[in-house]
């Protein structure tokens, strides 16, 4: 193994990580409640509070490994990664254990932005599609297999063993990753505005924590109105303020190129089916008596889809180009969704729930390698820290978005096909907005 493979062995590696801890916290949340004998609205901050730390740094994480190194930058990361994981282990209240989740999504902000950036440096251009369908497919690997290992767990040593089984996997990754990740030259010039740093981190957690917290609090509380509106407000000052600075945060002429424009917009469509699918799908197994483990046996195929899909990806990318690819990736993602929201009523709901989750997956192996790689070789070398950062965000917002309508689609009793209707009607508008525009005549 050569030392680009080694380092995508540890970059890959820790994507797998994040994906098997975030689905193993979400199958122990009974077992924790039941432990440390909490109400629903601490035991929802246990999930949201990993959400809104990661989310509202991931846009600083990309200039600040500009500056430092991006290489030190994931190692550091990926060390706060692990000891959050040592307090999660031991934490004996719930406020420790909030406590270890923020220290956590910290720690996973810090190396998510930095890992797409060292995957390039690590690769040319012509293998790097290649080595994000590797990144991608053990992301979603690691979401398949994370309910089967959290089953296990949760059922056997305990709830506290799916935050020990990353300390032994952090440790080997920073040793490797210390000998193996590639140097990108920081740029010390580089300056970091205060007042952008603060306006996009608070204005992300007041938004994203109003649109996590709607479902259970109820979108008419005046809290969730008051978060939602100075959340946007700051984002708008942020934006306006890298407008008017020399070295700004985010490089607003990232998201004017036409081609990262629209894979930004596929990157969120394609997190919208990655985890709104199996929100969805494992929400309908679950309710209908199915164990922990059985959903996680469900899931392998689908696993297997998005893997299938992400190694086809760069023949077919230059047989169709990318953005026709990319378009025609919407299709499996929109009937996905579809498939979903009929699963409850067609009397057949591990088939058709099955066969959702692997057209959703189909779309999403195709998209993640191609859109990303499209991001990083349409921009020049002084932009790539924004592409890192804006695909990040893509990714995850998506994440958010598609979680918080779900979740209040579901809490109010909506008919069980309305959820896939409205699945499939954020992805389908993603898929116009991305369509060039017309010249006026």
């Amino acid at each position: 193994m050569n030392r680009a493979h080694a380092g995508l062995v540890v970059l890959a590696g820790t994507a797998f990580l994040l994906s098997t801890d975030l689905t193993m916290v979400n199958v122990a949340i009974g077992a924790i409640q039941s432990d440390l004998q909490v109400s629903m609205s601490q035991l929802g901050w246990v999930v949201d509070s990993y959400s809104i730390a990661m989310v509202s740094l991931l846009l600083c994480a990309a200039p600040l490994g500009e500056r430092l190194g991006q290489k030190r930058v994931f190692l550091v990361g990926l060390g706060l990664f692990g000891l959050g994981s040592l307090l999660g282990a031991l934490a004996a209240q719930i406020s420790m254990l909030i406590a270890a989740r923020v220290v956590m999504g910290v720690g996973a902000a810090l190396m998510l932005a930095p890992s797409q950036v060292l995957t390039a440096a690590l690769f040319p251009a012509k293998e790097r599609m290649a080595a994000f369908a590797t990144w991608s497919t053990l992301g979603a690997l690691g979401l398949c297999i994370g309910p089967l290992l959290g089953g296990l767990l949760v059922s056997g040593p305990g709830w506290a063993w799916i935050f020990s089984v990353n300390l032994p996997v952090v440790a080997l990754a920073l040793l490797m990753g210390w000998r193996v990740l590639p140097v990108v030259a920081a740029n010390k010039g580089a300056q970091l505005d205060p007042f952008s740093f603060v306006t996009s981190s608070l204005g992300l957690v007041l938004s994203l924590g109003a649109l996590l917290q709607g479902p259970d609090q109820g979108w008419r509380s005046p809290a969730i109105a008051v978060s939602l509106l100075g959340g946007v407000l700051l984002l708008g000052l942020f934006v306006r303020r890298q407008r008017d600075l020399a070295q700004p945060l985010l490089q607003l002429a990232a998201w004017r190129q036409p081609g990262v424009r629209r894979a930004l917009l596929a990157l969120f469509a394609m997190t919208i089916s990655f985890n709104g699918a199996q929100f969805l799908g494992v929400m309908e197994l679950h309710q209908d008596g199915w164990t922990p483990l059985a959903i996680g046996l469900l899931l392998a195929p689908y696993a297997l889809v998005v893997w299938l899909a992400s190694r086809r990806a760069s023949p077919l990318s230059r047989r169709l180009g990318e953005l026709r690819l990319i378009a025609l990736a919407y299709v499996p993602l929109v009937l996905g969704f579809v498939l979903l929201g009929l699963a409850p009523a067609s009397g057949a709901l591990a088939a058709t729930a099955g066969l959702g989750l692997i057209l959703g997956g189909l779309g999403q192996g195709v998209i993640a390698p191609v859109a990303t790689t499209l991001v990083y070789n349409s921009l020049p070398a002084e932009l790539l820290s924004s592409g890192a950062g804006l695909a990040m965000l893509a990714r995850f917002l998506g994440s958010s978005v598609i979680v918080a309508v779900l979740d209040s689609a579901l809490a109010s009793g909506s008919k069980s096909w309305i959820p896939g209707l409205l699945g499939a009607g954020l992805v389908s508008l993603c898929w116009l907005l991305q369509q060039p525009r017309r010249p006026a005549r």
